[in-house]
């Protein structure tokens, strides 16, 4: 099952807006560790510390997607689950990491850190079973204690600190066995280079017997965690892996405390927690905080924060621009001590390329932390982050026109917040200012957005124009997947062949449409409506008078938004749901050279012949994307009433 699947399975048993009236719904996007969390307790009412929801640490927190609406009524929550395969997936590569931590001679702490916690950060084993390390009060003193006499955390991190003992031995011996079998093959010898040997082997222990035996003995672990829940609660698939939880109450505190299983990242609960095996929550609640006179009927998104990788910033994650057409306000929150850095730049500006700058609203959090010498009072400060966004908007003004600079900045003259102290609950008397921010806010996330008034007046453009334009786009996306994978003549560094590796078996299994920074699908539509964007804003002609500038904007949005509805599952279709074959193929090269081997095959044989620029391509229906691409924006234009001259 697909992202958009467990979406669809949250909003039939909670129903959301979409099904509903007077409610609004508010995308809340922002840099990893800037506070977006945070800023949803707030928005919530939720207390800090006796609650805790949504969970927050320093950085890295939020991983599953949360739909969190406030509304009166009872209590509900209805918690996906990630799949089995998935599930499989992040346990084997965590496996396959410590081994070679392993052959590599690493330390034992760092060995296990890699069993444990997977490279991206995003699956924590830590959680489910606990790290049973020495040290920790839940082992020391009781190694002779009777089993009755342990709570069920310290049971488990003691069965679990003998179980990693056993685990360790296993790794030598699969790092043992596979470098075996290399060298039995004629695939190792003494002349094998360091690197090669590293991609060979870590080949081979993926899907080696020992490695499956750990993988099966951990996946085990993690089921046994669902069996501690309540069977009435607990709905499971046809393999009987748990599919979802739902549960209801109209005891606020009974709510809490059994969300805390699934949300929690509390280092005293490992062992019990699910919170990795969640991929999506929605809770709906009469939620709201003590500043406010009345629950906001609104329904607030949480996603992954930005940056939660460090080459992640430059593109939004499909997840995320998915939901762009479908919310009515996109909240960006940014940390005022250090503002407007690449990951929030680079959302804002694919926000507005996608034509949905007229939804945006900044947030800036910690701005109680923004001091120096050169900031002697409040004005300065505010003056010091406001220019900072400025900045950007010039920039984007540059890049995508200044109709579209004009739109952000009267949006963001009206709708830019400036916030103290929301790691604690505010106080209306002494967090006067915040709470005058805040209040403010949440009224603005109540507008109902003022109906198009496009008039009569069309722009027309040239379609030969368009055709370059859609070229150009294809032609940037493919060249940069080229340098991507080590294949152009930049001289710029290829993404790590293990995450390739790790991009195909997700798009193998259409289980995920990108693995950290890689999108393939996503990068190819970003291209195509960014170009798309610069393009509209200059038409041939117009049929009529020349709108107003205002007018033109809303025109040159709804065109954008219009046409970028309709490529999203265009381009999907050719890279992810049609072409599952193709990246099982790429995800089994092995041998010698099988990284350079793996990009060789994505490049030529996926990427250049799934989606080609055309100009010299052959001819044929797998092979006419681009004319597929601008059919698309013209028969979106069409509905506009927007012409296409020959």
């Amino acid at each position: 099952m697909s992202a958009d699947t467990f979406y669809g399975l949250r909003e039939l048993l909670i129903p959301g807006p979409s099904q509903t009236t007077g409610y609004r719904t508010v995308l809340v996007i922002g840099t990893t560790g800037a506070g977006k969390s945070t800023l949803i307790r707030q928005l919530m009412g939720t207390d800090p510390k006796t609650e805790a929801f949504p969970a927050t640490s320093t950085s890295k927190t939020t991983v599953a997607e949360a739909e969190l609406l406030l509304a009166p009524g009872d209590h509900f929550a209805a918690i996906t689950f990630m799949p089995l395969a998935d599930v499989r997936t992040y346990v084997e590569e965590c496996v396959v990491a410590a081994a070679l931590a392993a052959f590599e001679e690493r330390s034992e702490t760092e060995i296990r850190t890699r069993l444990l916690e997977h490279v991206d950060q995003r699956f924590r084993l830590k959680y489910v079973l606990s790290d049973g390390l020495s040290g920790d009060p839940a082992i020391d003193g009781v190694g002779d204690r009777d089993d009755d006499s342990l709570t069920t955390v310290q049971r488990i991190r003691r069965n679990t600190e003998a179980v990693l003992g056993q685990i360790r031995a296993l790794l030598d011996e699969a790092v043992r066995a596979g470098l075996e079998e290399l060298t039995a093959e004629g695939l190792v010898d003494d002349d094998v280079d360091n690197d090669e040997l590293f991609v060979l082997l870590r080949h081979r222990l993926v899907g080696h017997p020992t490695v499956g035996e750990i993988v099966s003995f951990l996946v085990e672990e993690i089921a046994a965690r669902f069996d501690l829940m309540d069977p009435e609660e607990l709905t499971r698939g046809q393999d009987g892996w748990p599919l979802y939880w739902r549960f209801q109450t109209d005891d606020r505190a009974k709510f809490m405390r059994s969300l805390r299983r699934f949300v929690s990242i509390d280092a005293e609960e490992f062992g019990l927690l699910l919170t990795p095996i969640v991929n999506g929550i929605r809770v709906r609640g009469p939620f709201h905080p003590t500043w406010a006179n009345e629950i906001p009927y609104v329904m607030l998104l949480d996603r992954e924060g930005l940056g939660h990788t460090p080459d992640s910033v430059s593109s939004l994650p499909s997840s995320t621009t998915r939901m762009l057409d479908d919310v009515d306000v996109v909240v960006i929150v940014d940390n005022a001590q250090q503002p407007m850095q690449a990951a929030p730049v680079a959302a804002m500006r694919q926000i507005a390329a996608a034509g949905h700058g007229d939804k945006l609203v900044l947030v800036f959090t910690h701005f109680d932390m923004v001091h120096g010498p050169n900031l002697p009072d409040l004005d300065a400060r505010r003056h010091h982050v406001i220019a900072s966004v400025d900045q950007v908007l010039s920039a984007i003004g540059s890049d995508l026109g200044y109709p579209t600079e004009r739109l952000l900045r009267y949006r963001l003259d009206r709708n830019l917040y400036l916030l103290e102290h929301l790691h604690k609950p505010i106080d209306e008397n002494s967090d006067v200012r915040t709470v005058r921010e805040l209040q403010w806010l949440l009224s603005q996330l109540r507008v109902e957005a003022t109906p198009l008034e496009l008039g009569d007046c069309r722009p027309v453009y040239e379609l030969d124009a368009l055709r370059s334009t859609v070229h150009g786009a294809i032609s940037g996306f493919l060249q940069s997947w080229e340098r991507k994978l080590g294949l152009g003549t930049s001289g710029a560094p290829a993404v790590h062949w293990s995450k390739i590796k790790a991009l195909c078996v997700r798009y193998a299994r259409r289980s995920n449409d990108e693995y950290e920074s890689l999108r393939p699908a996503g990068d190819l539509l970003g291209a195509i409506t960014d170009s798309l964007r610069r393009f509209v804003t200059f038409p041939t002609r117009w049929t009529g008078e020349p709108p107003d500038e205002e007018t033109a904007q809303q025109l040159y949005d709804h065109l954008t938004r219009q046409a970028g509805a309709q490529l999203r599952p265009l381009v999907r279709s050719r890279l992810f749901d049609d072409a599952g074959e193709l990246w099982a193929e790429a995800r089994d090269i092995e041998g010698q050279e099988s990284a350079q081997r793996r990009a060789e095959f994505i490049m030529r044989k996926i990427l250049e012949q799934r989606v080609p620029a055309g100009g010299g391509a052959p001819v044929g229906d797998e092979q006419d994307f681009a004319a597929a691409v601008v059919r698309t924006i013209v028969d979106s234009a069409s509905e506009l009433d927007v012409e296409f001259a020959e």
